[in-house]
């Protein structure tokens, strides 16, 4: 994927599933999402955002 935006989440909070329930979410989705597999929508990153969970850009390697 050309000029993706990789995401490395730094959280607080445990429970992927219980996480993506509460952001209206799959826990595929979300779980791809916190692994950096795919961008949050701007919705997402602000649900996450209210539950503690901070995305911030992944540096290169």
């Amino acid at each position: 994927m050309k000029d993706a935006v990789t995401i490395k989440p730094v959280t607080l909070y445990r429970g992927v599933t219980e996480a993506a329930r509460k952001c209206g979410v799959s826990q595929g989705h979300l779980s791809r999402v916190l692994s950096g597999e795919r961008a949050p929508g701007k919705e997402l990153e602000r649900k996450l955002r209210k539950m503690g969970i901070r995305l911030q850009k992944a540096e290169k390697q």
